[in-house]
C-alpha cells in the first residue's frame, strides 16, 4: 500500500466504492428486517408468534348472562318514604329446594340493597339480623332469626315483618302463611294494624305495606329425573 493511503494511520477506500458498500449495506439490513431511515413501528403481522404471546395478560370475561336453569323471584326494600314496600327483581336455581331458595332471599333481606337500589333511597329494616335456614310445609314457612331481630322497634317492625312475607310469598304464592321464631322460640309479630300474634301471618295482614300487590304463580317442580350414560 502507497503511503498517502497510510497517512494519519487511516485505510482510505477508493471514491467509486463507497457508495457500492453503502448501497450493499442497506440491502443487507433492509433483508435482515432492519428499518433503516429511523425508527419505525413493525406491522403486527411482522412479528414472530412468539413474542406475541409473551408475558401478554390473560383477559378476564365476567358474564352478565342468567343461567338458563334460573327462576325470576323478588325481595322487598322499605321505600323511599320509609313507609311501605318496593319490589326488586332477583333469580334463584330453578334445580334448588324451596328451602335453599328461600334461604337465599331471606339472605339478602338481612344484607340490604345493591348500591344502585340504596342509591334510589330503599332499605332494609333487617339490618344486622342473621337468619336460619327455614322450614318449609304444606301451608306455612317457619322463619328463624337470631336475637337482633327481637330488638327491632317502632314502624320498622312491621316493615321488617312484611318484608319477610312479601319475600316468601313472593316465591311461593300468597296462600302461604309465614310464622317467626327467634333462636328457635315461637315469636309474636306485629301485623299491619298494630297488634302482636304468634302467627302465622300472611300477606293481607301487611297490604297497606305493599298496596296493588300481584300475587305470582307458585314455582316450577323442583323435581327432576337424572339419566346416568351406560359406563364404557
Amino acid at each position: 500500500m502507497s503511503p498517502a493511503r497510510r497517512r494519519h494511520g487511516a485505510v482510505r477506500w477508493p471514491r467509486p466504492l463507497v457508495p457500492a458498500l453503502a448501497a450493499l449495506g442497506a440491502l443487507a439490513l433492509s433483508g435482515c428486517g432492519v428499518p433503516i431511515g429511523g425508527a419505525h413501528a413493525l406491522a403486527r403481522s411482522a412479528l414472530p408468534p412468539a413474542l406475541l404471546q409473551r408475558n401478554l395478560p390473560t383477559p378476564t370475561t365476567t358474564s352478565t348472562t342468567t343461567p338458563a336453569d334460573y327462576v325470576p323471584a323478588s325481595v322487598f326494600w322499605v321505600g323511599p318514604n320509609h313507609g311501605t314496600l318496593v319490589q326488586a327483581s332477583r333469580a334463584v336455581s330453578g334445580t334448588v329446594s324451596p328451602r335453599t331458595a328461600l334461604t337465599d332471599l331471606l339472605t339478602d333481606l338481612t344484607r340490604g340493597p345493591f348500591p344502585s337500589e340504596t342509591a334510589q333511597g330503599d332499605s332494609t329494616a333487617l339490618a344486622g339480623v342473621l337468619i336460619g335456614g327455614p322450614t318449609v310445609g304444606q301451608q306455612v314457612v317457619t322463619v328463624d332469626f337470631t336475637s337482633p331481630f327481637g330488638q327491632i322497634s317502632g314502624p320498622d317492625q312491621v316493615l321488617a315483618v312484611a318484608q319477610v312475607v312479601y319475600t316468601v310469598v313472593g316465591y311461593l304464592g300468597c296462600g302461604v302463611g309465614v310464622a317467626f321464631e327467634i333462636d328457635g322460640t315461637s315469636a309474636a309479630v306485629p301485623v299491619g294494624n298494630g297488634s302482636q300474634t304468634f302467627g302465622p301471618v300472611y300477606q293481607l295482614d301487611y297490604a297497606a305495606q305493599l298496596p296493588n300487590f300481584v300475587c305470582p304463580p307458585p314455582p316450577p317442580s323442583t323435581t327432576t329425573t337424572t339419566t346416568r350414560p351406560a359406563s364404557g
